[in-house]
């Protein structure tokens, strides 16, 4: 289970989570009158709106499951006027869903009750709405959707009820209680200074900082299942080979020559499937056992 840590502790960056190579749908609707985003979303499948026109040919390629973009508020209204009135125009009510929106400046006009009518998942229009930082949000929004969902891209907290609404990669909501974050040594939660970061794995609040993990495994059943899997998955390979075999041997990670203590800490957490043969070969022999053995341990 994930542990919650303070800043003034070592800190592991998590992995970015890996971008989708292909996708034949049109996946995301960016409102906007730049192409900033395009190369990190996916030219394929995703597009720039910033006409009415280009808002009715986007609808073409997009279903409820296409997610829209919109970067500025007054977007965000035009996009609710052009999908009223189409809906006036030609009877478009009989879909059931124009995908998920997610605005990344909160409307100036209390259109939510609208959106909420048109899309399936409607994120960020509040004002006390917190992000990821738009290039780690595109990261995640890009990725696939199995790494997506165990990610938080934003949330919303509640002083006056003790909660915080957090909005996964795949956009469902959870509400968790701020009793959840516990005064972990010298850190304690600063719930005025709610930040996320690492790709959406921490949620921080001042010098305080909780794992994406702790969280989803307190309320998310299906997540502790696919946790436990995991576990069970990294109790085989080189990596935990290994470090069964360095513990049998008294060895720390810092007790191999020409091999850094980082490089050994990644491939017995399995960020690194095996070591090229050169490392295999140092860490060999720092073993006293042949490379081809260490994974028999």
């Amino acid at each position: 289970m994930a542990i919650i840590r303070s800043r003034s502790k070592n800190r592991t960056t998590k992995k970015k989570p890996t971008a989708i190579n292909s996708a034949q749908m049109l996946r995301y609707v960016v409102l906007d009158t730049e192409n900033q985003l395009l190369d990190q979303l996916g030219r394929n499948y995703a597009v720039v709106c910033d006409t009415r026109e280009s808002v009715l040919k986007a609808l073409e390629r997009t279903d409820a499951n296409s997610l829209w973009i919109s970067r500025r508020s007054e977007k965000t209204v035009e996009l609710a006027k052009t999908l009223v009135e189409l809906i006036s125009e030609s009877g478009a009510q009989r879909r059931s869903s124009f995908g998920n929106l997610l605005t990344l400046e909160s409307a100036k006009v209390d259109v939510r009750p609208i959106l909420e009518r048109l899309f399936g998942h409607v994120v960020g229009v509040s004002r006390q709405f917190r992000r990821l930082p738009l290039e780690e949000l595109t990261e995640v929004l890009s990725a696939t959707p199995e790494e997506r969902r165990d990610v938080f891209i934003g949330g919303v907290l509640n002083s006056e009820f003790k909660t915080l609404v957090l909005v996964r990669g795949n956009l469902e909501q959870i509400i968790v209680p701020l009793s959840m974050f516990r005064p972990s040594g010298r850190a304690t939660p600063d719930f005025t200074k709610f930040e996320l970061g690492d790709y959406g794995h921490t949620l921080q609040f001042g010098d305080y900082e909780a794992t994406t993990d702790i969280v989803l495994w307190e309320v998310d059943s299906d997540y502790r299942k696919r946790a436990k899997a995991r576990e069970r998955n990294l109790a085989k390979g080189f990596g935990p080979s290994l470090r069964r075999l360095r513990k049998q041997r008294g060895l720390s990670q810092f007790d191999f020559p020409n091999v850094s203590r980082r490089t050994i800490s990644r491939i017995e957490k399995g960020d690194v499937d095996k070591p090229h043969e050169i490392t295999l070969n140092r860490i060999a022999k720092a073993l006293g056992v042949p490379a081809e053995e260490i994974e028999s341990y």
